[in-house]
């Protein structure tokens, strides 16, 4: 790799790390080229991607100070999964596939790029709802008290209505000789 390609990589790099919403490390050390295409087509699926680059370009764009143990992590054969819209279903799909094939070690990642999240904060982060799940949820939860309020407005009103029906009925008996 010449030095306008080192430049070119750590520019792209850069672009990664200051769009993701989260940026994932892990081995990818004896994973065939079969089962790392398929990967990369499930994070792409999942609103992701993943790149390969060298350890010593990946640390020259990280800041020691407040991404230390991210940084200290970049040793061996990494992939780079990333995410800028859902940090949830790349970590979802990363640690499915961790799960079928073994040779694949998630080892950490950061969100928002400054929090660092360990192997074990990924997994659980893994076991959350994706975005869209979330989102229906909440609006589950929106629209259950609005249809409480329309159900009870729904009802004075036919009660009121009743009444009036009722007076009509008993004035139209009175004035009936």
């Amino acid at each position: 790799m010449n030095k306008a390609q080192k430049s070119e990589e750590i520019k792209n790099l850069t672009e990664i790390f200051e769009a993701a919403k989260i940026v994932v490390l892990a081995d990818y050390k004896g994973v065939n080229v079969a089962d790392i295409s398929q990967l990369r087509r499930d994070v792409r699926a999942a609103g992701g991607g993943i790149r390969v680059s060298k350890n010593t370009l990946v640390k020259r764009v990280l800041n020691k100070e407040t991404q230390g143990p991210f940084y200290e992590l970049c040793v061996g054969q990494n992939a780079i999964a990333y995410s800028d819209s859902d940090p949830v279903g790349v970590v979802k799909t990363l640690v499915e596939f961790a799960k079928k094939n073994p040779k694949l070690k998630v080892k950490g990642g950061l969100l928002e790029g400054t929090s660092h999240l360990s192997e074990e904060n990924l997994a659980n982060l893994a076991k959350l709802p994706g975005r869209e799940d979330l989102l229906a949820m909440l609006m589950g939860a929106l629209d259950g008290p609005i249809r409480s309020v329309m159900g009870v407005m729904n009802n004075n009103v036919a009660q009121l209505l009743m009444v009036l029906k009722g007076i009509e009925e008993k004035v139209g008996e009175e004035s009936s000789p």
